[in-house]
């Protein structure tokens, strides 16, 4: 089993490469429907990121957050990948493999904490809810 430090790291890091990767996305022209839900997912992330960090304040945790770099080389991998007449399917063919990846993670975290009434058990499952609604906003987009 992994220790509620550990996972509420994870929680804040695909918090934050979420919004990295958002930030980035949102940079480039897309149709009003796909920036809106960009937007909303990215205040969600937001969200959850305040309440890992309120979690760990609260229990004298100190955090492991993404490295500065890896959020460049995101932005980077996301402006690259999408340059095209059409960004909107690419943005969202992107996000769509990038939130499998996370829901893939957040289950097995889900499964390696056994704390089912923990408030970073809670945040697990906020933050694979909101993977599961980008997935399916995303997919619209296609």
């Amino acid at each position: 089993m992994k220790a509620g430090e550990e996972i509420l790291s994870s929680i804040l890091k695909t918090a934050q490469i979420g919004q990295a990767e958002i930030k980035s996305a949102l940079k480039l022209n897309m149709r009003l429907t796909l920036r809106n839900s960009l937007e909303s997912r990215l205040n969600d992330l937001y969200a959850i990121e305040t309440e890992a960090y309120a979690i760990a304040t609260q229990r004298g945790w100190e955090l492991s957050e993404i490295d500065p770099v890896k959020q460049f080389v995101t932005d980077r991998i996301i402006q690259v990948k999408i340059k095209s007449n059409d960004p909107d399917s690419k943005i969202a063919n992107i996000l769509v493999q990038h939130y499998t990846a996370d829901i893939r993670n957040l289950i097995k975290n889900i499964h390696n904490f056994s704390e089912k009434k923990d408030s970073i058990w809670i945040l697990l499952q906020r933050l694979l809810d909101c993977e599961i609604i980008g997935i399916q906003q995303m997919l619209k987009l296609l």
